[in-house]
Parts: structure tokens; C-alpha cells; sequence
């Protein structure tokens, strides 16, 4: 399955053109909240990260964009997911931080429950429009892993903002 789900990974990331000024975070590069390092409910693996076989708790990293982009209108997701369900979720949220205020702002969001979720490696794209505004704001992703069962499994890919 491991061998399957990392050549559907290459299939699908090679198929993908590359944009000047896109900003693509791949799961390991993100930073867990703190919360998730006490919990120990997420591996990495293979540059993915992925909730842990024992856990059911929503999982936050924070993914940061470390260079200036084109003013960004999609969100693009990949991700995997072995359940149909409202409490089993890959989610990619962009986010905006006022750098005078600190207040956070939810842009856009990318969920895996808008898109196939059948343990393969699936993609969900949304688009927005937005301010982008280097002066007054930075710029992060938010992604929440959250498996409804042990049995059931989550797995964060990659997140492009373009």
C-alpha cells in the first residue's frame, strides 16, 4: 500500500506545473502546534505527515510561507483519506496575521471532505480573492488532521498557494 500510495504521489506531483511565485509546502516541513507534540497523535513519513494509528484527536500544524508570492487566488491541497466523513478530514487553510493587531484571519480553505476521500492520493483546489498586503500581514497555512476512528487514516501531502 506504502509502495502504491508514493508512486500515485510522483504520478500526481509530476503532472503539476510549476508557477513563479507559488509558495508549495510539503506535510514535513510544517511545525505542529504545541498541543500535538504533547499528544503524539502524528508521524511523518516520506516527506507526509499522517495521524498516528492511535489517535482520533484533530492534529494542527502550521506551515509557514518563507518567501514573497504572487498575490495568491488558489489554495491547492493534496492529500489522503480512507473515510467519507465529517469527523475524518485533511483541511489547508490559508491564513492572514495583521502585524500591527496580531489578529488572524481565515482566507481561504481547502477540505478534503469537498473531494474523494477512498485511501488514495486525491487533490482539492478552491480559489478566493483577497488583499495581499506584505506591509500589514503575514502569511501561514493552517492544516487540521483529524481521523473520526483508529482505524481510519489522514495523510497531509503537500499545499501549493498560488
Amino acid at each position: 500500500m506504502r509502495i502504491l500510495l508514493a508512486a500515485l504521489t510522483i504520478v500526481v506531483l509530476s503532472s503539476l506545473q510549476a508557477r513563479a511565485g507559488d509558495a508549495n509546502i510539503v506535510g514535513a516541513a510544517c511545525w505542529p502546534a504545541e498541543t500535538n507534540i504533547a499528544s503524539n497523535g502524528w508521524v511523518t513519513t516520506g516527506g507526509t505527515v499522517k495521524n498516528s494509528a492511535s489517535s482520533t484527536a484533530n492534529q494542527v500544524f502550521y506551515c509557514p510561507i518563507t518567501h514573497p508570492i504572487s498575490a495568491p487566488s488558489h489554495v491547492y491541497l493534496l492529500y489522503s483519506s480512507t473515510e467519507n466523513h465529517a469527523d475524518t478530514y485533511v483541511k489547508a487553510s490559508y491564513v492572514k496575521m495583521n502585524k500591527g493587531t496580531g489578529a488572524i484571519t481565515t482566507v481561504s480553505t481547502a477540505s478534503s471532505n469537498s473531494g474523494t476521500n477512498n485511501g488514495t492520493v486525491q487533490y482539492v483546489e478552491t480559489t478566493f480573492s483577497d488583499t495581499y498586503d506584505l506591509s500589514n500581514y503575514l502569511y501561514y497555512v493552517r492544516v487540521d488532521l483529524k481521523a473520526r476512528t483508529t482505524s481510519q487514516t489522514v495523510i497531509f501531502f503537500q499545499v501549493t498557494v498560488w
